[in-house]
């Protein structure tokens, strides 16, 4: 990985879903219009409070999730741990999915 893979807490995301720095070939093959949500996602610039907080400067701690008032905002907790999205995720994704840890992201 690069240095700045490495080091940002931008690349947090990259870091716990990659081991190698490199494309994906689903990436290739997604559409542009779907393409554009899954980037942004993944390289935190999107309108989640995790992100959003710093613009304000309200301190990590502090950034709540106001979907299901939880105290933690990360994307980790959107996508697999968000009570408001139970449904939907029971559907979508197979048991091998769960339980899934938290990951720390630390800088390297």
């Amino acid at each position: 990985m690069t240095l700045i893979v490495k080091t940002s807490s931008k690349c947090c995301n990259y870091r716990f879903f990659k081991e190698i720095f490199g494309i994906e070939e689903y990436l290739v093959k997604t559409p542009c219009k779907l393409l554009k949500f899954t980037i942004k996602f993944r390289t935190r610039n999107h309108r989640l409070s995790v992100e959003t907080g710093s613009l304000y400067n309200i301190e990590t701690t502090e950034r709540k999730y106001t979907l299901c008032n939880s105290s933690t905002c990360d994307e980790f907790h959107y996508l697999l741990e968000c009570t408001a999205f139970n449904s939907s995720r029971n559907k979508l994704l197979d048991n091998f999915f769960y339980p899934l840890s938290k990951p720390k992201c630390t800088l390297i």
